[in-house]
């Protein structure tokens, strides 16, 4: 195994690391938001990843109107509305999305990327990158029948991690 690749194998295993630490940390958040909740905010995550923008847009709007009575911590129910306003925006094909809401306040102790969006190039993408992370935690802690569906998207949520590797480690 030449360099490069023991290189890449041993920043996997940091971000597989990370993401498992992550979702232990809210896995109790997710066994109490029940698997019919886990099951739409599965599908708002699954749909936005696969492009299809309009139907995560909508699927993060039934998630967030909350009609059976779930009680949905205020930073997931941020992280649908940022993928909800982000898939909107991309179904309209509007490239940036400067205006997104954020997380504030405590809920910026809850998501998996913490670090200053002022150190990073692209403070959205960092933003749109946590809201994901989270979803796709949340769907996995809450949703036993939706695991192997968000199981098979881990490469694409290690890819959200890659940018921010070095000042995770910093």
């Amino acid at each position: 195994m030449g360099t490069g690749t023991k290189k890449r194998t041993r920043r996997t295993n940091r971000m597989k690391k990370l993401l498992n630490e992550y979702i232990e940390r809210i896995r109790p958040i997710g066994n109490q938001i029940g698997a019919p909740m886990g099951h739409r905010i599965a599908l708002a995550m699954l749909t936005f990843k696969m492009g299809l923008y309009t139907d995560s847009e909508q699927r993060c709007i039934e998630a967030l109107e909350d009609r059976e009575g779930y009680r949905l911590p205020p930073f997931v129910r941020k992280a649908l509305d940022i993928v909800r306003a982000r898939a909107h925006d991309l179904a309209e094909n509007v490239v940036l999305s400067p205006n997104l809401p954020d997380f504030e306040g405590p809920e910026m102790e809850m998501v998996p990327i913490r670090i200053s969006p002022q150190v990073v190039d692209d403070p959205v993408r960092l933003r749109v990158s946590n809201a994901v992370i989270v979803l796709y935690a949340t769907a996995l802690a809450s949703s036993p029948d939706d695991a192997p569906a968000l199981e098979e998207q881990e490469r694409y949520i290690l890819q959200l991690y890659m940018p921010y590797m070095k000042l995770l480690e910093g």
